[in-house]
């Protein structure tokens, strides 16, 4: 009788040890065949299937993709942390890097010229370091001359200008920056005088010329992606030639010592 039961007996323990398979399959792709013991949100613990060891094994649910258990219920684990990950990483990704990602063109305007009727716009050219800067502002009248008699009113009646600056930024681009350098600007501007043939008065007018020579220091910065706004101040020299016809007739004007003050609004591309 104990030998025919013996055969029934082993067939019923391989069949609920068969029944109690759990499998795990890692994110490596690696298969182990369990008999899972219990399920944490940080651990799975369990026993290596049909061993005859009886060690207790535990194992990251970061490390584990699914978890297929006897009865057929699947549960996934490193899919979800993944996916919540993504959306911040790719954020990460897409941050604007205003010290790596800037821009090496920068177009800019200087409203204050417009209480003088007049318009400057620079195009600056940042180069390779980003500790350089090259550029290039020209000037010109929005308006007709005043025709103000006084040569102090060079301003007034400016005609157009070109200049030349060199911009170092010691600490490269950024949000917030800070620069220096030197600053060359030729203007030509419209000045009326009286001349006196025959006893009576006869206004002429003549193109004299300014040369502007001036060390600067400003600060600039950049609230997004393209948008800048900087200031600058500085030291300087006007040199003024009148006309031969001005000169002749005793007409003079003074060169001095100018604090150039600016502010600007950029945009860089």
């Amino acid at each position: 009788m104990a030998k025919r039961l013996l055969p029934v007996l082993c067939l019923l323990f391989a069949l609920s040890h068969a029944n109690g398979q759990d499998t795990i399959t890692r994110t490596d792709g690696t298969t182990l065949k369990a008999t899972v013991v219990e399920v944490t949100p940080a651990f799975i613990k369990f026993r290596l299937f049909q061993q005859l060891d009886t060690l207790l094994y535990q194992i990251s649910t970061l490390d584990v993709q699914t978890l297929v258990l006897a009865d057929g219920t699947t549960r996934s684990f490193a899919a979800a942390p993944a996916s919540k990950e993504a959306p911040a990483k790719s954020q990460q990704q897409a941050a604007f890097n205003y010290e790596t990602q800037y821009g090496r063109h920068l177009f800019w305007v200087s409203p204050l010229d417009l209480v003088y009727s007049n318009l400057t716009i620079a195009y600056e050219y940042i180069l390779a370091k980003g500790k350089m800067g090259l550029k290039i502002p020209f000037n010109f009248s929005v308006t007709p001359p005043s025709r103000v008699q006084s040569l102090d009113s060079f301003r007034e009646n400016n005609r157009y200008g070109l200049g030349l600056e060199l911009n170092y930024y010691p600490h490269g681009q950024g949000r917030y920056r800070f620069f220096m350098g030197p600053a060359l600007q030729y203007r030509v501007f419209r000045s009326y005088y009286y001349e006196f043939p025959g006893g009576t008065y006869e206004q002429k007018a003549a193109d004299a010329t300014m040369l502007l020579v001036a060390a600067k220091i400003g600060l600039y910065y950049q609230p997004t992606r393209r948008q800048l706004v900087a200031a600058d101040a500085g030291v300087g020299y006007r040199y003024f030639r009148l006309p031969e016809q001005m000169q002749r007739n005793g007409f003079e004007i003074s060169n001095r010592v100018y604090l150039p003050l600016n502010l600007h609004v950029g945009f860089r591309f």
